[in-house]
């Protein structure tokens, strides 16, 4: 395993805001879109400005974030507690968790909260 589930939620959002962007180069009606995420962690990664080189998927959602605002569409990403009877929210935990276990899912990189985690095992561990 290469990533986190944080870094999963992260992927998650950033294509959201893909998604959104080539839904409303389409309809051009739609002047603002809502993220909604269970994921604290990622949402404090995206409103950092300053990212690692090494997390692509913040500079790539903030890339998405501005190409919806070249067109005219607000984005918010919001926090939604987890377990609090949103629609698919459990099974889009689910996925996210599962696919930190597929390197293909999560991009081939491995990600700092991953090499962290395993340093401080480490650390722990001598």
């Amino acid at each position: 395993m290469k990533s986190e589930v944080v870094d999963a939620e992260t992927v998650v959002i950033r294509k959201a805001l893909e998604y959104a962007y080539n839904y409303c180069k389409c309809y051009r009606q739609i002047k603002q879109v809502f993220v909604f995420s269970d994921s604290q962690s990622s949402i404090r990664k995206l409103e950092r400005t300053n990212a690692f080189s090494s997390q692509q998927n913040v500079i790539e959602a903030h890339e998405y974030a501005e190409k919806l605002h070249d067109i005219n569409v607000r984005t918010k990403v919001e926090w939604v507690s987890s377990h609090s009877d949103i629609q698919h929210n459990e099974i889009v935990d689910k996925l996210a968790k599962e696919a930190t276990t597929i390197t293909d899912n999560v991009e081939d990189t491995e990600y700092v909260s991953h090499v962290k985690r395993n340093a401080r095992a480490t650390t722990r561990d001598n």
